[in-house]
């Protein structure tokens, strides 16, 4: 989750939907995984919307969750707001959700375009969050083979120069932790927001390819 920064309480957004969530999917007693999997996101987005504390109510963050079953070959995401969900391969590295935003002509109060120096004013803004009090939720199911990664990071991430490049190269590393470091070290000073990453690596052989073995 990534709290929006231009709006108050930003941070404690981003908590209040990451402890919900978990907290909603891990102690419910739905059965079925995907009906699981929206009442938590659901409850996400009900915790950001309407704090217990009416001082926070107006914070807004964006949010992505996963939950893989580790007895299939799939797992479940739902990507709200620009926050980015990466999948990876042997023959590929993609962005596998849809950034939530579009770029807006800039205005007065007056409803007159505002430009700089003859060219108009543009800026990006989100179309869905958490804390929108009704967060649009659209669930997708994406395979998951022994080999493959999943990489979740915020837009202070996946803007820095050369990024697909330097995460390839450490899912390529034996060692994921201290490749991941190493990255982070390297690219700190090109950080401009809150840049904030999760691997997750499928490297265990299936219980099926043990038993041949």
């Amino acid at each position: 989750s990534d709290g929006v920064g231009s709006l108050h309480y930003d941070w404690v957004a981003s908590k209040i939907a990451c402890d919900s969530f978990i907290k909603s999917f891990t102690n419910s007693a739905i059965t079925d995984k995907q009906a699981r999997f929206e009442n938590a996101l659901k409850a996400a987005d009900s915790a950001v919307s309407d704090p217990s504390d009416s001082e926070m109510k107006g914070m807004m963050c964006t949010f992505i969750a996963v939950v893989w079953d580790k007895k299939k070959n799939d797992f479940l995401y739902c990507s709200i707001g620009d926050s980015r969900i990466y999948g990876h391969s042997i023959n590929s590295f993609k962005q596998i959700s849809t950034d939530e935003k579009k770029a807006v002509i800039m205005r007065d109060k007056g409803g007159k375009l505002l430009n700089q120096s003859g060219v108009l004013i543009v800026r990006e803004g989100l179309t869905n969050a958490l804390g929108y009090s009704g967060a649009k939720i659209n669930i997708v199911s994406e395979s998951f083979n022994v080999g493959d990664a999943i990489v979740i990071c915020s837009d202070g991430m996946y803007e820095v120069p050369n990024f697909s490049d330097g995460i390839n190269e450490i899912l390529q590393n034996s060692d994921l932790k201290k490749a991941t470091e190493k990255f982070m070290r390297k690219s700190r000073e090109m950080f401009n927001d809150d840049a904030s990453i999760l691997i997750l690596q499928r490297t265990l052989l299936p219980d099926e390819i043990i038993n041949q073995i």
